[in-house]
């Protein structure tokens, strides 16, 4: 496994553009998916597959696999990974606001001038949102939205399809 978090590494550096950058991306893919194959393979921290999902999913690297077979033999490896280590929406969301917080997510137009919601700004508010869903109902609380097409049903509908007890309490 070491083999591969190398690789991955690699990858990241500035050299790894054009030719050497193919050669290393189908490495990556062969490597990843032997790892799945193996059923004798050492345990790999959820952690590290995180970080490969958000190094491989660029597409730099979707382009250096070349075909779409390759592509295809990638995403079935990200199939693997999303289930074996329950990668959810809460987790993209937390990349997106670890990588870059200050980007805009999301436009709202519904005013004259237009205002810039951040991938930081809507976690807060998805959190805010589940915070008041979770202290006005039951245990498990069902929701049921209805709303227009607007930021704050968004959220809201973000907030029911991310929500655990962890990301109320950060």
């Amino acid at each position: 496994m070491f083999h591969l978090q190398s690789l991955v590494d690699q990858w990241r550096s500035p050299e790894s553009a054009g030719n050497k950058g193919k050669v290393l991306a189908l490495k990556i893919l062969d490597e990843s998916e032997k790892f799945f194959q193996d059923v004798t393979s050492v345990e790999v921290s959820r952690e590290f597959w995180l970080q490969f999902l958000d190094t491989t999913k660029k597409t730099s690297f979707l382009n250096a696999l070349s075909t779409p077979e390759n592509r295809n033999r990638w995403a079935e490896v990200v199939f693997r990974i999303l289930q074996k280590y329950n990668y959810s929406l809460k987790d993209m969301i937390e990349q997106g606001v670890a990588n870059h917080p200050d980007q805009v997510l999301f436009r709202d137009l519904s005013q004259a001038n237009p205002v810039n919601w951040t991938y930081e700004q809507i976690y807060r508010h998805i959190c805010e949102i589940a915070t008041v869903f979770y202290q006005s109902a039951v245990p498990y609380p069902r929701v049921a939205i209805f709303a227009d097409n607007c930021l704050e049903g968004a959220c809201a509908d973000l907030a029911c399809l991310t929500v655990t007890g962890s990301l109320i309490h950060r």
